[in-house]
């Protein structure tokens, strides 16, 4: 797909996508593939569930609506430092086997890792801007090299410990706060947790 296009309906069943140019698909049906956007691209994507589907971005993706990474092991990637992704205030939910890797900015109202087996992968200098997060399971998040900034405006609901990785920088918003799940929380984990109300060098909201 090049130049620029509007979808009304698409399903993709295998195969790949690619798109070259500008791009708004108002309606989206995913049976297993691959979305590929290039280099100085951009894509308008609607709400889907992602079932064994990757989503490759090199230039610019915005989501219209929420994203459902189901059972199924699927992967976002936000390719490189200046790849950007934007959920506006909608939601991104990991379960199963998926993985979301950021590489470059992305902007998500509520993020929702849902599994044991689900994780979040932070790039070198990579910004990762939330409104709400809320994760069940220990130790979701990973920063395997360098450190990557992640700001938290909204709440954060965390029964079990978020990360591992003193790579991770949390900067929470004036305004934000952990809830408690049952009495439990188990916080930021290794975090190198700033003071309320910073500022990160790179915030989409």
């Amino acid at each position: 797909m090049s130049g620029k296009a509007t979808i009304t309906y698409l399903t993709l069943e295998g195969g790949v996508l690619v798109i070259d140019g500008n791009a708004r698909i108002n309606n989206l049906i995913l049976d297993g593939g691959k979305i590929l956007v290039t280099k100085s691209s951009s894509a308008l994507l609607p709400s889907m569930k992602l079932e064994n589907v990757t989503i490759s971005n090199h230039g610019s993706i915005v989501y219209m609506g929420d994203v459902k990474m189901t059972s199924g092991g699927s992967t976002i990637i936000n390719e490189d430092p200046d790849s950007q992704m934007d959920w506006g205030s909608s939601a991104l939910s990991i379960a199963g086997n998926s993985t979301f890797i950021n590489n470059g900015t992305a902007a998500i109202g509520l993020l929702r890792i849902e599994s044991k087996n689900a994780k979040v992968i932070l790039g070198p200098n990579s910004f990762l801007n939330l409104i709400n997060l809320i994760s069940n399971h220990d130790n979701r998040i990973a920063v395997p090299t360098g450190s990557a900034n992640l700001s938290q405006a909204g709440f954060a609901q965390l029964p079990k410990s978020l990360t591992d990785s003193p790579r991770l920088i949390i900067c929470p918003g004036a305004v934000s706060e952990q809830r408690a799940l049952s009495n439990i929380v188990g916080g930021y984990g290794k975090a190198n947790v700033m003071a309320k109300g910073c500022k990160s060098s790179s915030n989409a909201h």
